[in-house]
């Protein structure tokens, strides 16, 4: 585990998890994009 940061190794090692619904449309203007969780996924 030594490419990813600590905050995101904390968050697997977490007793609890959710599922997150990760969704792209491919319109021909340009892909449409969305999660469900809070806030932008970087």
């Amino acid at each position: 585990m030594d490419d990813i940061t600590a905050t995101p190794r904390l968050h697997a090692a977490a007793a609890a998890t959710a599922p997150v619904v990760l969704v792209e449309l491919g319109f021909a203007s340009s892909p449409f994009r969305v999660w469900t969780g809070l806030g932008p996924l970087h």
